[in-house]
């Protein structure tokens, strides 16, 4: 089972580490699952992107759709502003 938590610093924002299956064939990585974040806004759309170190991207603005994001290695810093 995942581990999921709720952020400490930011309400409404929910931490999930998927459980990482693997094999010498490779490996699998549930990266969304609808019983981790019960209340949360419908997920619409899931997006990957592979960025180099220290890159900075625009900002966006979603009004009825939370974002997902899937960090598959390193770490990433996400900048959140409460309009």
């Amino acid at each position: 089972m995942a581990d999921i938590q709720n952020s400490e610093i930011i309400a409404g924002v929910v931490i999930v580490h998927p459980d990482v299956f693997g094999d010498e064939r490779g490996i699998f990585v549930e990266t969304y699952r609808r019983e981790w974040l019960p209340d949360s806004n419908e997920m619409i759309q899931g997006n990957r992107a592979d960025r180099q170190e220290q890159s900075i991207v625009g900002l966006h603005y979603h009004r009825f759709q939370a974002d997902y994001w899937y960090v598959p290695f390193g770490t990433a810093r996400v900048v959140l502003h409460d309009l």
